[in-house]
């Protein structure tokens, strides 16, 4: 089956929660006083490797689950090509360690991710490669913090057999209005 628009994207979404420093605990705990709620991102998708970018948009919820380091992402992501759903299931580790499980329509089984959280952001890459239109890719996401109510997410793929990768995410997200 040949994924469909932003099938890869549902990962990045995990970079929303997780960009303060300290403990786990306490990086859980800014997370749900900054980011909790609805957000909505707009910038440039493209749809697979060999796609070419498109104008979009998506709408993201973030909520904060029982355990106070674990974070729930939902969203959908649209550009004029196709829209996607995705979820994803965030754990802070301790250690400004991540590790996050995602799924989305247009990719098979659940995507295991792990990266480093930092003051400013977050960088999470696969920990195994996703199969993307028949093909391997490692997966790469970065996310910036440049306000406390904005972020900006960037996303590459990556062929096994390729030097360099590929950007096919730039978003810039606000929180949607009539939220904190």
């Amino acid at each position: 089956m040949k994924p469909r628009a932003h099938s890869w994207a549902y990962a990045a979404f995990l970079i929303c929660g997780v960009l303060y420093g300290g403990s786990a605990e306490a990086q859980a705990q800014s997370l749900a006083e900054a980011l909790a709620g609805d957000w909505v991102g707009t910038g440039t998708l493209a749809n697979g490797y060999e796609a070419v970018p498109q104008t979009g948009r998506c709408r993201v919820e973030i909520a904060q689950g029982e355990d106070k380091a674990v974070l729930d992402i939902t969203g959908t992501c649209a550009i004029p090509s196709g829209r996607s759903r995705f979820a994803l299931r965030a754990v802070l580790d301790g250690d400004n360690r991540v590790r996050a499980a995602a799924r989305a329509n247009g990719v098979e089984g659940t995507t295991q991710y792990a990266g480093t959280v930092t003051r400013t952001g977050l960088d999470i890459v696969s920990r195994a490669p996703i199969i993307l239109d028949d093909a391997q890719f490692q997966s790469r996401f970065v996310i910036k913090l440049p306000a406390k109510n904005a972020f900006r997410m960037l996303h590459w793929l990556q062929p096994a057999d390729a030097a360099s990768a590929r950007q096919t995410l730039a978003m810039d997200f606000q929180r949607k209005q009539g939220m904190p």
